[in-house]
């Protein structure tokens, strides 16, 4: 016996597939956001407005909102 009823199987597998064929896309924009926030992180470093201390609490961080924003805690570039 199921958990669940045919109807509630079929929403599941629905979403499920939906879920699945967005996952390549957003894997896609966290790598390109990865790589960005890299790049703002040296710079910053290369121009002296971070410091070495700052620059690993940052990469630790993993700050995932746009880099340069104040949620990031970093200066625009």
């Amino acid at each position: 016996m199921s958990a669940f009823t045919e109807e509630q199987q079929a929403v599941l597998r629905e979403a499920f597939h939906h879920v699945w064929s967005r996952m390549g896309t957003l894997h896609d924009d966290l790598n390109e956001e990865s790589l960005r926030l890299a790049s703002a992180i040296a710079t910053l470093g290369e121009r002296g407005l971070l410091t070495p201390r700052r620059k690993r609490s940052e990469s630790r961080r993993g700050c995932t909102s746009r880099p340069g924003s104040a949620a990031c805690g970093l200066l625009a570039v």
